[in-house]
């Protein structure tokens, strides 16, 4: 098995002047059923390879990825405060501001947002600490699409 045409892991542009583009497939109809839905949750996970030589109480929590050889590796954990800067959007949409969850970045997804079958996802980091030049990667994106009992 091989994984060298897969979209993930992608750089983000440095100068965060346009996005990276990903595909995603939905397949449930989220729109169609918003009376069942709890909530809809867009995790990412990025890299800060710029970030190695900083005290890591100066950045996010690191967090274990599973890799194609089936080995545990961990992501490099950006700068705190990355949830401020980081903008993502689907289908063109906004999506409102990230929170951090062990190392994640969450985003809040309202049903009209996406559509069954392929979403567009565009994600930019939006602006850059000064003293801080970043080599962002995206290592993970998942869509959590959560039922009510």
């Amino acid at each position: 098995m091989t994984y060298m045409l897969a979209p993930l892991p992608a750089m983000a542009d440095a100068e965060g002047k346009i996005d990276t583009l990903l595909k995603m497939m939905v397949t449930d109809d989220v729109n169609a059923n918003r009376e069942r839905l709890e909530r809809l949750t867009l995790r990412l996970l990025i890299s800060d390879v710029a970030a190695q030589g900083l005290a890591a109480q100066e950045r996010l929590k690191p967090s274990f990825l599973w890799t194609y050889t089936r080995h545990p590796a961990k992501n490099e954990p950006h700068l705190k405060g990355v949830e401020s800067r980081v903008e993502v959007r689907v289908n063109n949409s906004l999506l409102s501001a990230a929170r951090i969850e062990g190392g994640w970045l969450l985003f809040d997804v309202r049903p009209e947002q996406l559509a069954r079958g392929e979403n567009l996802i565009g994600i930019r980091v939006a602006s850059h600490p000064s003293e801080h030049r970043q080599a962002i990667r995206v290592e993970k994106v998942e869509l959590s699409v959560d039922y009510k009992e």
